[in-house]
């Protein structure tokens, strides 16, 4: 998992998708689920 923001990341490479940000980088489904379970935990507790 990335220790910076996604969007930031996708600005610094050039990237205007995550989908293909992502998929240069090599996260699998399974880190996807990760970070998306990550934020979902964070907007419950806002």
């Amino acid at each position: 998992m990335s220790l910076y923001p996604i969007v930031l990341l996708l600005l610094v490479t050039g990237h205007k998708k995550e989908v293909t940000f992502l998929s240069n980088v090599g996260a699998s489904s399974l880190d996807k689920a990760r970070k998306l379970n990550e934020l979902f935990k964070k907007s419950l507790t806002l």
